[in-house]
């Protein structure tokens, strides 16, 4: 099993790491360059190649006019700043009065290259925090929504997109561009995201880079989550996958309406309504469905009324979206959400670390995507910031993410995949077994009552002859001998069934030290009568003075029962040979050697089973001496041994444990005695 577990962590690392490298990768390459203006609202490109692969970010800083739709060339400036950032954030300590809710233009001046009148330009908005107009040298060239005064005035938009133009040769290559933004809805205020400007060819190619970014995270989201709610319709005891299938679902289209919003080229004619209203709707229904996959993985009783309380605000968070509330409204409401949002996180990575402690099954591979989850989002935050100067990794981080749960539940599934097979399989044994026990049986049953008809058959015609009249002496003692040879036939069979019951519950034995000489001279004297019955020479060799520990009533019939199954199966004229054999330390070996004719290899271990008879070679019983043999010396911590060949007689050996030995032992542990080596 711990190899197994091995074997899953060695791919699922790699497969981490290998997402990981190519999200580095990702954020490195088709990055758009960071140029900052070499004075204040003047940003000289005229250095700068029109061959290079990738457009400027204007970080600025930028002209801010506030409270001003349409500055004139001799408007100041209201203070200089980024537009990267909300105006909140920019010029909240140097501009009174400021406030979220406003309108303002932001202003640069682009010093352009000499070949600048044989290119066509393009500028783009990564996306503001309200409506957007951009105006390239006083000419319109980019709008999302319209900017406004008040709110009244002001018609909300995406605030991003795309536009080219084309610089005439009398503007001496120099191009105003002028940001237009009014935000009434947002808490932070207006701008927020970055303006991008190179040659047509440069925002295309960026543009596409970006747009491919989103769609390979999109559509890879879509499918995960596609695939676990399939899986979850087969199997709907499993609600991970649901919870799962929910969350990543939610991202694929969270991931649609922020980024490029790529919901916009699916859906043109999408209304703005709808299109703010999805990213509220997913980023409150996440944390709800996020929660519920943590617990259904690992479960935590202890926080279930805080789990359950957290849920029950995301889902009233979740019903307020699709009330009749303006932007502002679910803007500020949003931000009281976000202490929801928290508790997701801390709850999310306290249980990543608690399941990691306490080596639960999938937590490396949870507490790993956990990690590269926090760690894209740490780092985007750092990047809106400017403190970090590379894209945004969190689309990759999610996918990250998404991989990592994916292959927990892949793991948790074959487990149980396999689990299944095991029990399959495990009943496909045991009906096979039973199967053959109930053959067994049948057939147990069919030999035991042959066995028993034949003494009682005897026993039932001496008892009829003693009731005829004027039997003689002779006669009646016959019939009284006939009835009692019956008897102890079927006696016997009863004291061996009874036996079988007995030493299946491993009973307790009463050991003592016992000759062997004289026991196996007993056991021979005993089966004298069954040999010159079969005709068969019964012969036991010089044995060596021993002695043996067993209970000696047991050992007696193990004996008893080999012996004679040597004879019954030997053919007439046949020997039957006992001697004793040195064994391994400790051990002597009692063989039993007979001339008959001998037992199929493939039937060889069979013998030892319990009711089981070579049917072609059967000459009476119910199929359990050897079965009592074999029990009676594992019992004595023995072990018995069957050598035959058709044809070429048999030969069983019971290894058996010497007095000798364990009295030696005995001493050895006691500390009377050194330890033997070999005992």
């Amino acid at each position: 099993m711990k190899e197994n577990r091995l074997l899953f962590k060695r791919p699922c690392l790699a497969l981490l790491v290998a997402l990981l490298s190519f999200l580095a990768s990702g954020a490195c390459s088709g990055r758009a360059e960071n140029v900052h203006a070499a004075d204040p609202g003047v940003l000289d490109l005229r250095l700068r190649s029109t061959e290079e692969p990738g457009p400027v970010i204007i970080e600025g800083p930028w002209a801010f006019y506030w409270h001003d739709l349409h500055p004139d060339a001799a408007s100041r400036p209201t203070a200089f700043g980024p537009i990267s950032h909300s105006w909140i954030a920019a010029f909240s300590e140097t501009v009174p009065g400021l406030d979220a809710d406003g309108y303002a233009t932001y202003r640069i001046k682009i010093l352009l290259p000499e070949n600048y009148a044989e290119q066509n330009w393009a500028v783009q908005s990564g996306g503001q925090l309200g409506s957007l107009l951009v105006r390239a040298n006083g000419a319109v060239v980019l709008e999302s929504g319209v900017p406004g005064e008040n709110a009244q005035e002001t018609i909300d938009g995406a605030a991003r997109g795309k536009a080219r133009f084309r610089v005439p040769y009398d503007a001496d290559g120099v191009v105003t561009l002028d940001v237009v933004i009014a935000n009434f809805g947002h808490p932070r205020g207006g701008a927020g995201g970055d303006v991008l400007f190179g040659t047509a060819q440069q925002i295309e190619t960026a543009s596409r880079s970006l747009a491919a970014r989103d769609w390979f995270v999109t559509t890879g989201l879509f499918l995960f989550g596609l695939y676990h709610l399939g899986m979850f319709l087969i199997r709907r005891r499993e609600r991970v996958l649901l919870y799962f299938g929910l969350f990543v679902l939610l991202g694929s289209l969270r991931m649609l309406a922020t980024g490029e919003a790529l919901i916009l080229e699916l859906v043109p004619s999408l209304p703005w309504e709808v299109f703010y209203r999805i990213g509220y709707f997913t980023y409150d229904l996440m944390t709800v469905t996020a929660l519920l996959y943590v617990n259904a993985l690992f479960p935590r009783p202890r926080f279930r009324r805080a789990m359950q309380a957290s849920i029950g605000i995301g889902l009233c968070f979740v019903l307020m979206v699709f009330l009749p509330t303006g932007r502002p409204f679910l803007s500020e409401l949003n931000r009281y959400f976000n202490l929801n949002g928290a508790f997701v996180i801390v709850f999310w990575t306290g249980t990543a670390i608690s399941a990691l402690r306490r080596r639960e099954l999938g937590a490396p591979s949870f507490f790993l995507g956990t990690l590269v989850l926090l760690t894209g989002a740490v780092h985007d935050i750092l990047e809106n910031l400017s403190i970090l100067q590379t894209d945004q990794i969190f689309p990759f981080a999610l996918m990250v993410f998404v991989v990592s749960q994916s292959l927990i539940i892949y793991r948790r599934f074959a487990g149980a995949f396999t689990a299944v097979e095991l029990l399959s399989n495990r009943v496909q044994e045991a009906n096979e077994e039973l199967s053959r026990l109930s053959s067994v049986k049948d057939e147990f049953m069919a030999n035991l009552s042959h066995e028993l008809r034949t003494p009682l058959t005897v026993i039932r015609g001496a008892a009829e002859m003693l009731e005829l009249e004027g039997l003689s002496e002779d006669s009646m003692l016959r019939s009284a001998r006939r009835i009692k040879d019956g008897s102890e036939q079927l006696a016997g069979y009863v004291d061996d069934l009874m036996l079988v019951t007995d030493i299946e519950s491993s009973p307790a034995l009463a050991l003592a030290s016992i000759p062997t000489q004289s026991l196996l001279t007993s056991v021979v004297d005993g089966c004298q009568e069954l040999a010159r019955e079969h005709e068969v020479s019964l012969q036991m060799a010089a044995i060596p003075d021993s002695r043996i520990l067993a209970d000696e009533r047991l050992l007696r019939r193990a004996l008893q029962n080999v012996i004679k199954n040597a004879i019954i199966y030997n053919k007439p004229g046949g020997h039957v040979k006992i001697d004793v054999l040195p064994g391994e330390t400790g051990f002597a070996i009692l063989r039993v050697t007979d001339d008959g004719m001998g037992i199929p290899a493939d039937e060889l271990q069979a013998v030892f089973e319990k009711f089981h008879r070579v049917d072609r070679y059967s000459n009476g019983g119910v199929g359990i001496g050897l079965f009592l043999a074999r029990r009676i010396v594992e019992l004595h911590g023995g072990r018995i041994v069957l050598e035959s060949e058709p044809g070429n007689g048999t030969r069983v050996l019971l290894s058996l444990q010497t007095a000798t030995a364990q009295k030696e032992r005995q001493q050895a542990e006691d500390g009377k005695a050194p330890h033997l080596a070999g005992t």
